[in-house]
């Protein structure tokens, strides 16, 4: 079900509506709700795991019904995201909000909402849990962010 190019792992992070215009068209070349969970897996399995070792406590999502990470790296005056969960569908959704967020200073992104989730309609079709988990990480993400502000 390769039906889309895969999505760039690395872009110029200063333009974010490009990221999230990119990620937009990439699921509408889906009609189903079935082939974008199916793209949304295809996601997960192309992103890389976290090590072992940032699985710990301190990294887990918490509010998020799947065992998932979330480990931050500040560099530069930017922030640097990597995600990972035992469930395919949130280490999907897990590697397009890293992939909006990371290479950002922590003002932008406190700033910034991740348009596309609403433009896509996850939050019509994924189940209260995962909208639950989702909210979560983008809590995490903002959560570290302010803490540099």
């Amino acid at each position: 079900m390769t039906k889309a190019t895969s999505l760039p792992k690395k872009l110029d992070m200063s333009d974010q509506s490009k990221i999230q215009d990119l990620i937009i068209a990439d699921f509408e070349e889906y009609e189903t709700w079935e082939e974008k969970y199916e793209r949304l897996i295809e996601i997960a399995l192309e992103t890389r795991k976290l090590d072992p070792k940032d699985k710990t406590d301190p990294n887990k999502i918490e509010g998020c019904s799947s065992r998932a990470w979330l480990v931050s790296n500040f560099e530069n005056g930017k922030l640097y995201f990597k995600a990972d969960s035992d469930s395919l569908i949130v280490k999907g959704l897990a590697s397009l909000i890293v992939r909006v967020y990371s290479g950002l200073a922590p003002a932008e992104i406190v700033n910034l909402e991740p348009s596309f989730v609403s433009k896509i309609g996850f939050q019509k079709h994924l189940s209260a849990n995962r909208i639950s988990g989702l909210s979560a990480l983008l809590g995490q993400i903002k959560k570290i962010a302010a803490s540099f502000t």
